[in-house]
């Protein structure tokens, strides 16, 4: 028979590898991986070559804005699954909706949490009857998780969003690439769909069809106010200081006297030099890096973990670009004078004149952020591969056994802490672009930052063939995806690199070297962009499709984790 359903049977912090047992305090062995996302992108089948593993996303198709029922309101689910029967018959394995999971998956976080307690709770040796109150909290969620998965089970979708299954490979890229007709055009998008490690279930399981004003009004206020934050500016700036204070001789006499004094020369070079890059990391990392994710995430409209992260790349690069570049170019050349001069009408340059003037005064603040990048970082990365290695050694700096001293750390929070975390590849790539730009825009007049940058990149690519080996897990297989957006800003910046390149030309008058550059590159880069977008397919070829083997993929790969029988497989980072 079928068994009851509970809320959750696994011990998803048990579950995994493990590392080493605890010597300093009888507890549970600590642990330190999650589970694979691999197991559930592929399916196994039988094929002419045997067994082979298969993607699961290539028999399957994502429908969105499915219309409702006009008496009960629900999402026509009935309808698009006669739709598809229609057209292909034998080769449509059913529909899955997408279930609403957010309700089932807040009680098993907080489900999670008094466990966690009960766990501290034997540790610390506390009395038995608070441990009783904690196992009569635990077994009424216990029964509202299983309640709230039936329910949401029963209400089929709430967002309009379906997942159509197919047995083979050619009907899905049918239903995905084609415009489908059936006496009249559905009323309903299809894309082709994500690998069930790519769904992005929060997005999904809150799709709207129609945009809310107000929310996007207030995200993209909050998005201008962050990419006009003039942290560059500030950074490049502050670069200056010494030569606008010192060799000016602008600002107060007494503070003047102080700080060109030439026995805090170690002050002027900590302000002038090491803190402006310090400063602009500090804000990437902490404010910018979190605050896009979030951004993009509350727009509500991109369905798929990998899209989610194509567009970060997007928006981190025109972040970099306005406020780190330009903004550091303006802030460290009109501590120069060039901008005063320009208002003061004393010169007849024009913008074009002054940013290529700007351009070589910046070349410390760049030359700085970026000998950071190349020197620290990495040392930093080997060093510390992991956050909470820092925590570890201060540990045992300190002699502090984990439940003799200190607080105390049960083995979910170890699971939790000293897991392989997931490469945030947003960030990363756009870093690496920005890099990549400021060394071409800075080659023709300042060689040492184009020195420093190909130091940084020869130092970045064995720092990164470790982190990804060792210490970085993946969280979705895009299936190659990202390399049509990387190749796509690569050239994006060639053509800004084009261009700030002809401004510093044009500054000092080299009028044939600046056309002859125009002339030749934008036209070429324009081309490869057109090209590359015509070229823009990320879909399988047709004759792979047509040899690919049939199979049958589980309905529960579309089913989010938390409404799974018994919680299988769910995990707290499960969003």
């Amino acid at each position: 028979g079928v068994r009851k359903d509970t809320a959750i049977e696994h011990q998803w912090w048990r579950e995994v590898d493990i590392v080493r047992a605890s010597a300093d305090c009888a507890g549970p062995p600590e642990v330190g991986a999650v589970p694979s996302v691999r197991d559930l992108s592929y399916v196994r089948v039988e094929g002419r070559r045997g067994v082979q593993r298969v993607p699961v996303a290539s028999y399957a198709v994502l429908v969105t804005d499915v219309r409702r029922e006009e008496l009960t309101r629900r999402f026509d689910v009935s309808f698009v699954e006669s739709f598809f029967r229609r057209l292909y018959r034998d080769d449509l394995t059913g529909v899955v909706p997408a279930y609403d999971h957010r309700e089932t998956d807040l009680l098993l976080d907080r489900r999670d949490e008094v466990q966690e307690a009960i766990e501290e709770a034997r540790l610390r040796g506390r009395p038995l009857a608070e441990d009783d109150k904690l196992r009569e909290r635990l077994q009424e969620l216990d029964a509202q998780i299983v309640s709230a998965r039936a329910r949401a089970l029963k209400e089929g979708s709430k967002s309009g969003c379906l997942f159509v299954l197919f047995r083979t490979q050619r009907a899905a890229a049918e239903a995905s690439q084609c415009r489908l007709f059936l006496d009249s055009a559905p009323p309903f998008r299809v894309f082709a769909a994500p690998g069930p490690d790519n769904v992005n279930w929060q997005t999904v399981a809150a799709h709207k069809s129609r945009r809310n004003p107000v929310r996007e009004t207030v995200v993209q206020l909050i998005n201008l106010a962050l990419l006009f934050f003039p942290t560059g500016f500030f950074a490049g700036g502050l670069s200056q200081l010494d030569y606008r204070a010192c060799t000016l001789g602008e600002g107060d006499s007494s503070l003047h006297d102080w700080y060109c004094d030439d026995r805090n020369g170690w002050i002027r070079s900590l302000i002038s030099g090491i803190l402006p890059p310090i400063l602009v990391l500090l804000w990437e990392t902490f404010v910018i890096s979190f605050g896009v994710l979030y951004l993009i995430m509350a727009e509500n409209r991109f369905l798929s973990l990998s899209r989610v992260d194509s567009e970060m790349v997007n928006r981190y690069c025109l972040w970099l670009f306005v406020n780190l570049f330009l903004g550091g170019l303006m802030g460290g050349g009109s501590s120069a004078g060039i901008v005063q001069r320009y208002i003061n009408a004393e010169s007849n340059m024009s913008m074009m004149q002054i940013v290529g003037n700007n351009i070589p005064r910046s070349s410390n603040f760049f030359l700085a952020y970026i000998a950071l990048r190349t020197f620290y970082l990495p040392a930093q990365r080997m060093v510390v591969p992991h956050p909470q290695l820092l925590e570890m050694l201060v540990n045992w700096a300190l002699r502090r056994p984990r439940c003799a001293g200190g607080p105390y750390q049960t083995s979910r929070v170890a699971a939790l802490k000293y897991s392989p975390r997931s490469m945030r590849y947003g960030r990363e790539q756009a870093v690496l672009l920005m890099g990549f730009f400021i060394g071409l825009s800075f080659a023709l007049v300042s060689p040492l930052v184009m020195c420093v940058c190909c130091i940084y990149f020869f130092v970045m690519s064995f720092n990164w063939r470790f982190q990804i080996l060792y210490v970085f897990q993946a969280s979705y297989l895009a299936q190659g995806g990202a390399w049509h957006s990387l190749a796509r800003l690569v050239l994006v910046f060639l053509v800004l690199m084009t261009l700030t390149t002809t401004t510093v030309l044009l500054s000092r008058e080299a009028w044939g070297p600046a056309w002859a550059l125009l002339l030749v590159m934008l036209p070429y880069l324009s081309y490869e962009l057109r090209r590359l977008e015509r070229r823009a397919d990320t879909h399988a070829p047709l004759s792979e499709v047509m040899r690919a083997p049939p199979a049958a993929v589980p309905f529960s790969r579309y089913v989010h984790p938390a409404l799974h029988a018994h919680g299988r497989s769910w995990h707290p980072s499960l969003g």
